[in-house]
């Protein structure tokens, strides 16, 4: 109209606003994938310590009730220690 030929493809505003863009949604999603391996990680860390300490607390017991010898509660114990 009046000679104004505007569109948005030829001015050059639309890659002007889409990258940034692009690039905005590509940091975020970067930071919410680390996030997420991170937390997953650790969960997976907390589990295996977890599991230790269970073993330990076992392993302990069956020595205190005489089930094992000092020995082989010395050699388990440092097999979970991973010693």
């Amino acid at each position: 109209m009046w000679g104004c030929d505007f569109s948005a493809f030829q001015s050059g505003w639309l890659p002007g606003v889409f990258w940034p863009l692009l690039l905005f949604f590509l940091m975020i999603s970067l930071i919410v994938i680390v996030l997420i391996l991170a937390l997953k990680y650790r969960a997976k860390n907390v589990g295996a310590t977890r599991d230790r300490n269970d073993s330990l607390s076992i392993l302990s017991a069956r020595f205190a009730r005489g089930e094992i010898s000092r020995d082989e509660f010395v050699k388990m114990k440092r097999l979970l220690a991973g010693q």
